[in-house]
């Protein structure tokens, strides 16, 4: 039995991992400036919701392998999407999931602003700074552009990673146990009348 989880747990990384590198293949060919002018980072949301499903641990340990392969791929400060990643998908996994139910609108809107700040982080480190001109246009024609394209393509990352992640034991089992522990409590207050 616990032979059976780890070789799980195993193809689970294994597949988590070969994906984060087809993304990164696909982002860096051809292909998709042939269907837009500026190409959209796909493993940024495929990090966030790959957290959505994951445990705190495995989310801080993936997000963190993931802002590593964006470092290597960006060749900008090395340590940044890494560090960005590892708060936004650890804060997710403890608190997103308790308070926000997962769903198309939430995880559209969760990509769409988790990823406006790492770009805006990313603008005013490597164009404000060095004091670049048209900024403005930079902003506008580069970096509006791939927000956009990043948060449609989460929607079908989600798909994927909820295929990959998602434990029907811990997500549906464990609230329903919980669930149901409360109503039972509630149940013998009224029976013994407190």
């Amino acid at each position: 039995m616990i032979e059976k989880k780890r070789l799980n747990l195993f193809k689970r990384w294994l597949f988590l991992i070969f994906f984060v590198f087809l993304f990164l293949v696909i982002q860096s060919t051809e292909i998709l400036t042939f269907f837009f002018n500026s190409k959209p980072v796909l493993v940024f949301p495929f990090a966030i919701c790959c957290s959505l499903f994951l445990k705190k641990e495995e989310a801080a340990i993936f997000s963190f392998l993931c802002g590593f392969f964006l470092d290597c791929y960006n060749n900008f400060i090395f340590g940044f999407s890494s560090a960005v990643l590892l708060i936004f998908c650890t804060a997710i996994s403890i608190i997103f999931k308790k308070y926000i139910s997962i769903c198309f609108f939430s995880v559209l809107l969760l990509n769409f602003s988790l990823f406006t700040i790492y770009s805006f982080l990313l603008f005013t480190f490597k164009y404000l700074f060095l004091g670049i001109e048209n900024v403005f246009n930079v902003w506008l024609f580069s970096f509006v552009p791939n927000i956009i394209y990043t948060t449609i393509s989460s929607l079908f990352i989600f798909f994927l990673s909820k295929k990959l992640c998602y434990n029907e034991k811990l997500h549906i089992k464990e609230p329903k146990q919980k669930f149901i522990r409360k109503k039972l409590t509630k149940e013998k207050r009224m029976k013994y009348g407190r």
